[in-house]
């Protein structure tokens, strides 16, 4: 008979390099330092709308003033005129208009500097997710001892899966052999061939369920490392779990 297969080492998941595990923190603080700034910036914009706003709701008010300045000088022109004396300079619509185009630049400008803090906040988010993009670059590179002792494992198991798929096969009878025996009576064959698969009937069902079948607390284990991998995005020290 053939030797019995050892049992898989443990993988674990062994003390993390402190160089690492500092790499990887500050990764996380400068990410945190970013997303701050982005924020910052955010409500910056939300000021400047306020006052795009404000701007927009002068310049309402100033365009409302030279409609009012216009009619005042008109009617004291007309006054003028009743008198037979020359109008006076219509100063009312002059400083209306002054202030009216006060306000249209000052609403361009407010308009200007919106779009500017929305472009400095596109660079600052640009900012933010290269940083995230380090932070999961040093949780790649703290579980790479992890990733690597898995791959030299499964490497060596799947050749011993591989084995023990074709010895169960030989050794269960999964196929037809060449030394089973002939008979003429079909029904003594019959009853010959079920009497040689009883020997190993159970075995051969727990072979296929351990071959072919699921395996739910493989879902657990997957669970626990997501768990551990979305930990390590935000603090450096979280422990990672056993691989068994």
């Amino acid at each position: 008979m053939p030797a019995t297969a050892k049992k898989p080492s443990v993988v674990e998941a062994g003390p993390a390099d402190d160089n690492t595990r500092s790499a990887l923190a500050a990764a996380i603080a400068a990410h945190t330092a970013s997303r701050k700034a982005v924020e910052l910036k955010k409500q910056t914009i939300r000021r400047a709308l306020d006052g795009i706003e404000a701007a927009e709701k002068k310049l309402e008010r100033s365009r409302a003033d030279v409609e009012k300045a216009k009619e005042q000088d008109v009617k004291s022109a007309a006054s003028h005129f009743d008198k037979a004396d020359v109008p006076d300079s219509p100063w009312h619509l002059r400083m209306a208009i002054s202030n009216m185009e006060t306000a249209e630049s000052a609403l361009e400008v407010a308009d200007a500097a919106h779009q500017r803090l929305r472009r400095d906040l596109a660079g600052l988010e640009d900012d933010a997710a290269e940083a995230a993009n380090e932070v999961l670059i040093q949780v790649k590179l703290l579980t790479l001892p992890v990733v690597q002792k898995l791959l030299d494992e499964s490497s060596v198991l799947k050749k011993r899966l591989h084995l023990n798929q074709r010895l169960l096969d030989l050794l269960t009878d999964s196929g037809r052999r060449n030394d089973e025996p002939t008979f003429h009576d079909e029904m003594r064959g019959s009853r010959a061939s079920a009497r040689r698969h009883e020997v190993f009937a159970a075995m051969r069902a727990e072979a296929q369920h351990i071959l072919f079948g699921s395996h739910e607390d493989i879902l657990d284990v997957l669970a626990t490392w997501k768990a551990a991998l979305a930990g390590l995005r935000s603090d450096a020290q979280t422990k990672l779990p056993e691989v068994k």
